[in-house]
């Protein structure tokens, strides 16, 4: 479906970069006046003895990133080397400007090939290990205080080989699509949709084959609901599948043209799908810059929303901004509650562009390079950034 010309977008926009920064706000509706930028710092002296973290509230924007904090290669001289990595996640809650390790891996080329990924729905934080043999594991934890809740759940799935969207967590279900492997023996094997209950130690369910017509798409949980997105026709039709979750077959489809000038292919570089309990959500980098009154260049950042509702009304994804930034580029988004925030990834560090769907509302935070919690030191980027408002514990 085609939306309103971008130039009138642009228009519009020209009167928000003015005021884009701002303090961080926890989308619940938390305010501090104090914020991460570039000259503060989130060093802790290993050596003193450590404060009490301060205490994340009700309502306070959590979020949460994987970061390598440590690594080393050692030479095995004619046999090669060996790179050791250790990794962690983090939580960075802006309002207080904490910055917390939530678990901590290991990573070898020896051997031992494995990493974890946050993910969030509905106010939940799971722990994903995802290793290089080809499974994955989902821990729950507590995203305050970083308990355990119930047990490890293991399924063979690559996040790497559909994008992180290759599953999703529905209730007390995971879905995803399984790894698709070549093995010189017997050829290719996997690729099936399955669904795995969670604290369970019941086998996975098949619900589709690699070959099935209808095994295709990105997956997303909104709310109680599965969907799984695609795009056909060199990128021009969007096309939008609601799930059944006991057949994994589609339940109801909408499909939208994307016109020309808001394609991924032609105006925008950048393209990021996700989603939180109420909404499937997409957000569009421009390629090339605008300029403002006084000349400076600046970049916009197209976001749509696809509710329920909409979705059952056949509406589709609906405009509802356009966010100007100055620099970065956009390396993840994510949302929970209408609250959405754009990771955009600077030279310096990471800038965090919030926007809170209910009220218009835009906010920013910084997180510099070479951040460190407690003995773990960050020195690179952030990866697979996830949103949550905390919940009452």
């Amino acid at each position: 479906m085609r939306r309103r010309p971008m130039l009138v977008v642009f228009v519009l926009c020209l009167a928000l970069c003015l005021g884009v920064a701002g303090p961080a706000i926890g989308c619940g509706g938390t305010e501090t006046e104090a914020t991460a930028t570039p000259e503060s710092t989130l060093e802790a002296d290993s050596h003193d003895a450590s404060p009490e973290p301060p205490s994340v509230e009700p309502g306070m924007l959590c979020l949460y990133f994987m970061d390598w904090t440590a690594a080393k290669t050692t030479s095995l001289g004619q046999h090669g080397e060996v790179s050791e990595h250790e990794g962690g996640i983090f939580r960075f809650v802006p309002a207080l400007g904490d910055l917390s390790e939530m678990s901590s891996f290991f990573y070898s080329s020896l051997g031992y090939r494995s990493s974890q990924r946050p993910y969030t729905v509905g106010g939940r934080l799971f722990v994903v290990n995802v290793s290089e043999s080809g499974s994955a594991s989902f821990r729950e934890l507590n995203p305050v205080s970083k308990a355990s809740i119930g047990q490890a759940v293991s399924v063979k799935t690559r996040s790497e080989y559909t994008g992180w969207s290759s599953f999703a967590i529905v209730g007390n279900r995971v879905y995803y699509k399984e790894a698709r492997e070549w093995d010189y023996m017997y050829g290719y094997s996997g690729g099936s949709f399955k669904m795995k209950e969670l604290d369970s130690d019941k086998s996975a369910e098949l619900l589709l084959g690699h070959s099935h017509s209808q095994n295709y798409g990105a997956l997303y949980a909104v709310g109680e609901q599965l969907f799984r997105v695609d795009t056909f026709e060199d990128m021009s039709t969007l096309v939008v599948n609601r799930i059944d979750l006991s057949t994994g077959e589609i339940e109801k489809q909408l499909q939208f043209s994307l016109g020309s000038e808001e394609s991924g292919v032609d105006n925008f570089s950048t393209t990021l799908y996700f989603s939180d309990q109420n909404a499937l959500y997409r957000a569009s980098q421009m390629k090339d810059p605008i300029e403002d009154a006084s000349g400076q260049p600046i970049y916009l950042i197209a976001l749509w929303r696809l509710t329920s509702a909409d979705f059952e009304e056949d509406k589709g994804f609906q405009y509802i901004e356009a966010l100007p930034i100055l620099e970065g580029e956009l390396a993840a988004a994510d949302a929970d509650d209408g609250c959405v925030v754009l990771q955009m990834r600077l030279d310096s560090g990471n800038h965090f562009i919030v926007y809170e769907c209910a009220t218009g509302s835009i906010s920013d935070s910084y997180l510099p390079w070479g951040i460190q919690s407690g003995d773990a030191q960050s020195a690179n980027d952030v990866y697979y950034m996830q949103v949550l408002i905390a919940r009452s514990s």
